[in-house]
């Protein structure tokens, strides 16, 4: 409702049911420093009105605007100014720190073809790989920064989200957070398209829940068969207890940096690992030390199953957590096998 005092322009409050419609609300109107009211009668163009705009994060913002256009039956678009640097900062720090919810409903896929939110700020790599998708059957709705990709899912949930690293303003890594913060979209997969090729990036993706990475210069039938191949995985283990998005490819990263991870973590659980030759094992750590190792090798000892295992090169892991508990007394330290494992190799490649 609208207040007014004699003399005064009317001032109206602006307010988001969620954080979710905030964010389509900024993606579409707030960043082009526009406003729509809901109002049972328009107001004359050019008309001057007061706004305070009520952030999802309990802070507020007060603008100045001017009735424009009116947009459909009870809608009326208002331009902003007077909006302020300390508004823009106060709108930012509400996009940058999404309020994080418990619940994850169960999001349903629509049958048919892939629907793929691509977000990327180089607009000839957008294109290209728009294109690429769309020629092998995929819907691709393609963004120019994080925050018009979360506006798209938010509106039509997507089978996947493909995005870039190197982002100016919000990156990569932000845009998964959010993602993963997001009851809505948090069990949709997000696919990295990058250059990033180094193992402690990697890592650090699989930690915040990023399904796959895929180098830029992949060629467009492998890219479009990883993100059909991460959808299937995702959306068949999205009910599985798995910790903190601890899941990927030995490709990217090796068996020895997750494990150091979990045992720095202090982690309790199991670490399920399968080879492409259809070999399969089942690490088990109780607060980040080795208790067990499942494996069909002929071995008898833990540190030889394990040193087996950290020889692979190529398989996918996902970690499950289990209740805390004490390791044993026959518990194994992860970093001594690990280094004792490099050393046999640099023994064996000794001349």
């Amino acid at each position: 409702m609208p207040s007014r005092g004699p003399g005064k322009p009317p001032a109206y409050a602006v307010r988001f049911p969620t954080f979710e419609d905030f964010v389509v609300a900024y993606n579409d109107h707030l960043r082009h420093h526009r406003v729509v009211l809901p109002l049972g009668r328009t107001l004359p163009a050019g008309t001057t009105v007061r706004l305070r705009i009520d952030l999802p994060d309990g802070s507020h913002v007060r603008a100045e605007g001017t009735a424009a256009e009116v947009l459909a039956p009870g809608q009326q678009s208002v331009e902003l100014h007077g909006l302020g640097a300390d508004g823009r900062r106060r709108i930012e720090a509400c996009l940058a720190n999404p309020p994080v919810d418990g619940d994850l409903p169960a999001n349903e896929v629509s049958a048919g073809r892939l629907d793929v939110v691509l977000v990327d700020d180089s607009v000839s790599v957008r294109l290209a790989v728009a294109d690429a998708l769309r020629e092998r059957g995929m819907r691709v709705r393609a963004a120019a920064s994080a925050l018009e990709a979360v506006a798209l899912a938010l509106k039509r949930l997507p089978h996947v989200l493909v995005s870039d690293v190197e982002m100016p303003d919000i990156d990569g890594w932000q845009l998964l957070r959010m993602v993963r913060a997001r009851p809505r979209l948090a069990q949709v997969p997000v696919v990295f398209l990058t250059q990033l090729d180094d193992e402690a990036s990697r890592l650090k993706g699989y930690r915040l829940g990023v399904d796959d990475y895929v180098p830029k210069d992949t060629s467009p039938d492998e890219l479009a068969a990883r993100i059909a191949g991460v959808v299937g995985r995702r959306w068949r283990s999205r009910a599985a207890d798995v910790v903190g998005g601890l899941r990927g490819d030995l490709r990217h990263v090796s068996l020895g940096s997750v494990l150091g991870f979990l045992e720095t973590e202090r982690r309790t659980g199991s670490l399920h690992l399968e080879h492409p030759s259809g070999d399969a094992a089942v690490v088990h750590l109780r607060r980040g030390a080795l208790e067990a190792v499942e494996s069909a090798s002929p071995f008898a000892s833990v540190d030889d199953r394990l040193f087996e295992l950290l020889a692979w090169q190529a398989g996918t892991f996902e970690f499950v957590a289990e209740p805390d508990a004490p390791p044993s007394a026959d518990a194994r330290t992860i970093t001594y096998l690990v280094l004792e494992f490099a050393r046999r190799k640099d023994e064996e490649a000794a001349p």
